[in-house]
């Protein structure tokens, strides 16, 4: 299969339906979380676990920026 793997936009996200919560081991910038999270129908929160709490902030913020209102409950450590 030529370009193989899902992609977001093909519909990878629509199996989750609504209520799921994201959690992201490596969180780092959440910018992949974040993404994922524009195609959830009505995600219940985002966990972003990292061992840098520099990261969890980062992420949060991101996360945050992009879907307002979301539960963002990060975690620090390994």
């Amino acid at each position: 299969m030529r370009g193989g793997g899902l992609r977001v936009g093909d519909g990878a996200a629509d199996p989750a339906g609504a209520g799921v919560e994201l959690v992201e081991p490596g969180a780092g910038s959440g910018e992949k979380a974040a993404l994922l999270l524009t195609h959830l129908l009505e995600p219940a929160g985002y966990l972003p676990l990292d061992i840098s709490p520099s990261a969890t902030e980062l992420a949060q913020r991101t996360v945050a920026r992009r879907r307002p209102g979301l539960v963002i409950e990060p975690r620090v450590g390994d």
